[in-house]
């Protein structure tokens, strides 16, 4: 890889002489396919990049969505058989986080045999988490029910 500063004085010396053989006897670089190459992409325009978007971290659509939601994606793809496609779209996180939430669920629901040590630990976790889950729903209800009276 040529420093910018060595490939201008390259093109220089090829536009004074007009001679790819002639610029790599003087300067003693780059080689032949490598002058080629600077010289055709010399013509080109500069390739404009698209803007990034910028993530927010915003209430509605946080970085790291909740548990409900990560459920229900994985639910809606593999058990009703949703495209993937439509419902990362639809909750707005990427096809790669949906496979990797079911990665990581799979995981911890049926650990991989080189970690037998964890398979303990990992259901605790899962129960703990799966039971405050629906805790939390149960009483969500109970007090939406009660307001409602």
């Amino acid at each position: 890889m040529y420093s910018y500063e060595k490939k201008s004085i390259a093109l220089k010396v090829f536009h004074q002489t007009n001679s790819v053989s002639e610029t790599i006897r003087i300067l003693g670089y780059p080689t032949r396919r490598q002058l080629y190459s600077w010289i055709n992409d010399e013509n080109l325009p500069s390739k404009e990049r698209k803007p990034l978007p910028r993530i927010a971290n915003s209430p509605e659509h946080p970085r790291n969505p909740p548990l409900d939601v990560k459920l229900d994606a994985i639910k809606r793809c593999f058990e009703h058989g949703e495209s993937i496609k439509y419902v990362s779209e639809d909750i707005g996180y990427s096809r790669a986080s949906i496979y990797q939430w079911r990665k990581l669920i799979y995981c911890a629901i049926k650990p991989p045999a080189y970690l037998p040590f964890l398979k303990d630990d990992i259901n605790r976790i899962i129960y703990g988490v799966v039971g405050a889950f629906f805790s939390f729903k149960a009483l969500k209800m109970l007090f939406t029910k009660e307001n409602k009276s």
